[in-house]
């Protein structure tokens, strides 16, 4: 593996841990990648109640480089 899948795959582990510290997931129950529009719908859900910190982690750039590091 190279040093950027190495950093793909810490930045796909550290994005599903925020995304499960709000109570989502990145993951389709059949265990592929919701696309990012599913992603992005389900965050706005919960993003009224984020604190300033956590919605300037889980912003759109950070949503797309997920999607970018598993395509």
């Amino acid at each position: 593996m190279t040093d950027e899948g190495e950093e793909n795959l810490e930045l796909q582990a550290n994005l599903e841990k925020t995304f499960n510290k709000l109570g989502l997931t990145l993951w389709n129950t059949d265990g592929s990648l919701k696309n990012t529009y599913t992603i992005l719908k389900d965050l706005s859900e919960v993003y009224p109640t984020l604190t300033a910190e956590q919605k300037a982690y889980v912003t759109v750039r950070n949503v797309l480089s997920i999607h970018a590091a598993y395509v």
